[in-house]
This record gives structure tokens, C-alpha cells and sequence, in this order.
């Protein structure tokens, strides 16, 4: 769609007349441009060049009828949304249309100007949607089918409802989906089956993910691998858990790698205890080192002879490493003291400059006075065990990072998608909305004008009429109420905004319900701050809010009681306004923020708790049948939100409702 211009449309109808009379239908409106087509051939000449922004079908074309013409203009041009005019108001030919990917239908002849217009900007809307949602479940499936980790996602009963294709090659099966509504137990051995559903069921009772478990799982053929897993609860709109996603990474590898090296350090132990890599003997005097008899092994320990060693006695402390000094020299004075020898790890500097790990394995010996007189100690060279350990510990770093990685992009995905479906079904509830408010509003007008001829005829006077007239009189009304509701929620949501006083406005608003009040037996306090700085807000829109606000309590005490309304302004905290799973939009409110506030309280009889998360959905209502429409606070939701504020409602604990208004500060 072209971010800016007239829209154009393709016309492709085979009546000259028809398509002359849409195309001025659409061009007086000057939002439109409008191309024609005579067939199905002229039709997709027309797409080649990528500019047509919807196509006006019909489906019975020189070239071309039925749904066939509408597969070559959708496989032409898959991008563009098609709304098909037919002649015949053949229903399940429409609806086999839609199913295929028609945006809507209409009937010749059977619709009006601001119906057509309507239609095709809705259609333009919805087939944008529908490509937004495409693109994310393409996005979804791509990160599920190219990440190299097994990826699946249970319902509550631990049963498969998605799995990706590493995971299914895994599990022997030629295509994913025949893993839906199984368990594990379908696929493991028995213990690693309930072992996983015992954690799952933990995971979804505690809300607690489980991160980065070694396990060892063996399929039901015997064949086992080791996994590094992650599994964390999933949650619906609402915040409920109904499920639960995992991700298992393979690390068989490195535990191989890991019980070779533990294999290797057994062996390695066994020869030391029987095979001398190379032994020395240190020679003390009145606790001084006067000489030391390095064995043969040492050359290929450290590059450095035995020869070279007597001629430079002091050249074994200096290769030793710096850093690894001071535990060395602890551990021989440990000695000298005649504490307890133990075996040493420590770094030292090789002949040809690198650096290599040994283990000194002391053995001392005493005199009759409890003096050290020498000790012999094992040298062996334990630098490749030491690597080994460093990448091992380095591998599961990266491990633990990958795994952080996957968290943090599928929580980011849930986000993405929960936004998109949200507006998609609150746009989907006010075109809905505005649709059966228009069809129905001209029919109730022509039935209130017929009750005040029927009103003012003699007949009505019968008594037996004028029960029923009352009765159709309040009936009318009360649908009459309902679609100004409907009307109301698809409103236009553009705001004029203007520098407002917010204590001006509460008093307005209070004066409209003032008749309310006096007949309710309902007191009013006022509390409202002074000095409070301006809001930039649609008058208008915010009156329609505090009057919504303001009957509801008057409803909510229907044998009298107190109203208070207070006012204020104060600087938001970090916890003050929690931010919506998905929002992007930048325009909720956050800590530092300076904001308006609005309490309304009311001494009723208060709503069900389980019903309060409720009350501002559309059409919901805690009022007896026929006494609310059940859009009122959605409404008032909307206008709030669009002014970028919050509305909350919280039951009082000595009874009655109180409902808090936050709206930013500010100015033109």
C-alpha cells in the first residue's frame, strides 16, 4: 500500500456501465484512483506493474468465471487484497471466495457508496494483518527449523503440541506433526519419560523454569544421548500457564570428551602411583636447602637437564610461575613446620618459554627431633589434563550463554505475537462494532417514528395498547442505548487536544450527573488538589470518561451512599505503572514520569473478584440484563489509552469500588 496519495484500485468487470459507475463512486472521494478491466486478461496486464493497491473482482468474465478467476488474480498478485462483486447473491460461492482468501464479497447492486469505500479500506487493513501475522509465523517457524537445539512446546497434560524438525529426526519420525497429542512416554524409556513429566509438572505448578540440566535420555531402542535442557512455563494472554516450551542441546560430545578426560586423570593416577615421571630430592641444614638431585625424567618435563639443575641450584624456584609462588613456598614452609605434605598444582616456565602444569607430590623425612632433613617429591606433567578442564569449563560457559540467547529471543517472539493477535482482535471487535450499529441505527429511527404516529393515533389510547406501546417504546430505547454504545467503541480515534484543566473538567462532569445524583440520594466529596499543573487532553473524550465513571457508582449504590472524587498530581516510582507484556508503542507511562491522578470511589456493593480483570472488555457487564450494555468502560479504556494513560479498578476492603485515573502532564 502506498504511504502516501490516492489508493488505486482495479476495477475488473466485463459491464462498462458498472465498472464506469464504481469508478465514480470511488474518484468523487479523491482518496481513490481508479483502473478498469474488461477480463481476466486485461486484469493481470494490469498487476504486472505492482502499483494496484486492491482488486474490485467479478467473478463472471468474457475469459474466465467462477472461483478460477479469482485463483489467477490471487496467484498474480498474492499481495494485493481482493473484495468480489458478484451479481448473484450466491452465498457459498462467497464464502468459498473468503475461505480461498478474498478479504469480503459484495452483492451488485446491493450496497451504497460509504458501504463500498468502507469495505475496501477495511479489506486493505485486514489483509495487512493477515501478512504481519504471515511474517511472524514464518519468523517462528524459521527460528524453530534452523536453530541447531531439539525445540518443543507441551500443553498441560505434558503432551507434544509442536516439535521441531531436529527434534522429529531424533525421534524417528518422517514428519513432525505425527508427534502431536504424544508423550514422552511414547518415545523414551520409562524412567527419563517420568523423571521429564515429574519436572514439567513442576515447572507449570511453580512458574519456575528449569535451566541448563545435564541429563542422559534413552530412547526406547536403547539409544541414549546427554542433553543440556531448559524448560519454562508458557503463558495465554491472560498470564496463565498452558503449557510448557523446552529447549535440549546435545552435548554427548563433550560428556565423552568428559569421561575420557576423568578416565584419563584414573589412569594417569595409577601410573604415578606405581611409575615415577620424575622424581627430586631436596637435602636441608638447620632448615636451609643445601642441595638438590633432580631425577632423568626432568628433561621432558621442563627442558632443562639434571646437569643444568646442579650447576644452577636456584634455577628451580625461578621457574616456577609468579603467581603460583606464594602457595608453593606456603606448602614448604607447611613442611618445615612438620605439618602434613601435600601435593601441589602449580604452573612452570618450560625451557623453550611455555608454560606447563605439574603436580609436586612431597614425601618427607624426619629426625629424631621431629627436624626436616629432606624430602623427595613426584614431578609429573599434568598440562594436558589442566587444558582440557579450561576448555571444558569454557564450553559450558558458551553453553549457558546460548541458552540465556534462546530465552531471551523466545520471550521476545511470545511479545511480538501476543501484541499482533491483541490488536487484531480489538480491531476485529470495533469494525464488528461499527458494522451493526450502522445496519441497525436507520431501523430503530424508522421504528421510534412509527411508535410516536401510532403514539398520537386515537386507538392508542386503548388500555390494552398502552401497556404494549410502553413496552415497545422501552424496548426501542433500550436498543437505541445499546447502539450509541456500539458507536461510542468504534469511534474515531482521533483526539483535539487542548491544554486542560483537570479540576474544571471533574466539575463538569459532575454537573451532568447531577440530576443522577439528587435521585439516587448520593453525596458527593470533592478533593481536589490545587494548583494542579495542565493536561494535554481532549476535553470532550475525558468528560465522556468521568460521566461513564460517575454513573457507575451512582448504579452501584441504588439505596444512596457517598462519591468521592479526588484529584492530584505526583512523579511516577519504578513500580508504579507496570509495563504490558508486548507494548512497543513508547507511549505508556514510566517511572519519572509527572502525572495527573483521579480517584473514584463509591460506597457499593463492589465486584466479584473473579469477574474484576473483566470489566473493561467489550460487552462485559455486572449489571442485571437490560440495565447495561456492557461497553461503557470500554469505551472509557479506549480514551484513556489513547491519551497514553492507565485506568485501574480495585475493590475497597470497607466496601464499595475505587477506580484511579493516571494521565501525563503537559502542554502545548
Amino acid at each position: 500500500m502506498k504511504p502516501t496519495g490516492p489508493l488505486l484500485v482495479l476495477v475488473v468487470e466485463d459491464s462498462p456501465l458498472y465498472a464506469e459507475m464504481v469508478g465514480k463512486i470511488l474518484s468523487r472521494t479523491r482518496q481513490f484512483e481508479v483502473k478498469t478491466a474488461g477480463s481476466l486478461r486485461a486484469g493481470l496486464e494490469c498487476l504486472k506493474g505492482g502499483e494496484v493497491d486492491i482488486v474490485l473482482l467479478d467473478l463472471s468474465l468474457p475469459d474466465s468465471a467462477g472461483l478460477e478467476t479469482f485463483r489467477h488474480i490471487q496467484n498474480a498478485a498474492p499481495q494485493v487484497p481482493i473484495i468480489v462483486l458478484t451479481g448473484l447473491d450466491d452465498e457459498s460461492l462467497a464464502t468459498s471466495t473468503v475461505t480461498e482468501g478474498a478479504q469480503d464479497y459484495l452483492v451488485k447492486g446491493d450496497f451504497e457508496a460509504p458501504t463500498l469505500i468502507r469495505a475496501i479500506r477495511y479489506a486493505i487493513e485486514r489483509h495487512r494483518i493477515r501478512r504481519a501475522l504471515d511474517e511472524e509465523r514464518k519468523f517462528t517457524r524459521t527460528l524453530l527449523e534452523g536453530i541447531p537445539d531439539r525445540m518443543y512446546f507441551k500443553d498441560r497434560q505434558s503432551r507434544f503440541v509442536r516439535i521441531n524438525r531436529l527434534l522429529a529426526d531424533v525421534l524417528d519420525l518422517d514428519d513432525s506433526t505425527e508427534a502431536l497429542g504424544k508423550t514422552d512416554f511414547d518415545f523414551f524409556q520409562t524412567d527419563h519419560a517420568q523423571e521429564a513429566f515429574d519436572e514439567e509438572e513442576q515447572v507449570m505448578r511453580t512458574g519456575e523454569p528449569l535451566v541448563d540440566k545435564v541429563e542422559r535420555e534413552v530412547l526406547l531402542n536403547g539409544q541414549s544421548t546427554w542433553l543440556l535442557t531448559t524448560k519454562m512455563p508458557v503463558r495465554d494472554a491472560a498470564g496463565q500457564i498452558v503449557g510448557i516450551f523446552g529447549v535440549s542441546r546435545d552435548i554427548t560430545e563433550l560428556k565423552r570428551a568428559e569421561e575420557a578426560l576423568r578416565l584419563s586423570e584414573k589412569r594417569f593416577r595409577g601410573l604415578l602411583e606405581r611409575v615415577m615421571d620424575y622424581n627430586y630430592t631436596v637435602h636441608l641444614r638447620d632448615g636451609q636447602a643445601v642441595a638438590t638431585v633432580h631425577g632423568e625424567g626432568c628433561l621432558a618435563v621442563t627442558g632443562y637437564t639434571r646437569q643444568e639443575y646442579e650447576a644452577d641450584q636456584g634455577l628451580w624456584a625461578r621457574m616456577i610461575h609468579p603467581d603460583d609462588l606464594p602457595k608453593v613456598v606456603e606448602n614448604f614452609e607447611r613442611l618445615l613446620a612438620g605439618g602434613t605434605a601435600l601435593p601441589v598444582e602449580h604452573r612452570v616456565v618450560h625451557k623453550d618459554g611455555s608454560i606447563r602444569w605439574i603436580r609436586n607430590t612431597p614425601a618427607p623425612h624426619f629426625d629424631e627431633q621431629r627436624r626436616l632433613t629432606s624430602y623427595e617429591a613426584v614431578v609429573a606433567d599434568i598440562t594436558e589434563r589442566k587444558e582440557a578442564e579450561q576448555q571444558l569449563t569454557a564450553a559450558n560457559v558458551r553453553l549457558r550463554e546460548l541458552v540465556a540467547e534462546l530465552t531471551r529471543s523466545h520471550r521476545g517472539l511470545q511479545n511480538a505475537q501476543l501484541e499482533l493477535i491483541d490488536a487484531a482482535k480489538m480491531q476485529s471487535v470495533g469494525q464488528l462494532a461499527a458494522g451493526v450499529a450502522h445496519e441497525v441505527k436507520n431501523p430503530l429511527a424508522i421504528l421510534l417514528l412509527g411508535l410516536d404516529c401510532i403514539s398520537d393515533h386515537p386507538a392508542s389510547k386503548d388500555p390494552g395498547l398502552v401497556g404494549i406501546l410502553g413496552e415497545m417504546q422501552v424496548a426501542v430505547d433500550r436498543a437505541s442505548t445499546v447502539i450509541t454504545g456500539l458507536l461510542d467503541f468504534s469511534a474515531s480515534k482521533n483526539l483535539e487536544l487542548n491544554d486542560c484543566d483537570l479540576n474544571e473538567i471533574v466539575g463538569r462532569s459532575l454537573e451532568y450527573v447531577r440530576h443522577l445524583l439528587v435521585q439516587g440520594k448520593v453525596n458527593v466529596v470533592r478533593d481536589l488538589g490545587e494548583n494542579l499543573p495542565r493536561g494535554l487532553m481532549d476535553a470532550r473524550k475525558i468528560e465522556q470518561v468521568f460521566v461513564n465513571l460517575f454513573t457507575n457508582a451512582c448504579h452501584a449504590m441504588p439505596g444512596g451512599g457517598l462519591l468521592t472524587v479526588r484529584t492530584g498530581a505526583r512523579t511516577l516510582g519504578p513500580n508504579d505503572i507496570p509495563r504490558e507484556a508486548g507494548d512497543r508503542s513508547g507511549l505508556r507511562l514510566g517511572a519519572g514520569d509527572e502525572v495527573l491522578t483521579v480517584e473514584v470511589q463509591d460506597t457499593g456493593t463492589g465486584i466479584p473478584e473473579d469477574k474484576i480483570s473483566r470489566i473493561f472488555d467489550p460487552f462485559f457487564t455486572t449489571k442485571p440484563t437490560g440495565q447495561g450494555t456492557g461497553l461503557g468502560l470500554a469505551v472509557t479504556r479506549s480514551i484513556i489509552e489513547l491519551h497514553g494513560g492507565t485506568i485501574e479498578a480495585s475493590n475497597r476492603p470497607e466496601g464499595g469500588v475505587t477506580v484511579t485515573v493516571i494521565l501525563r502532564c503537559g502542554s502545548l
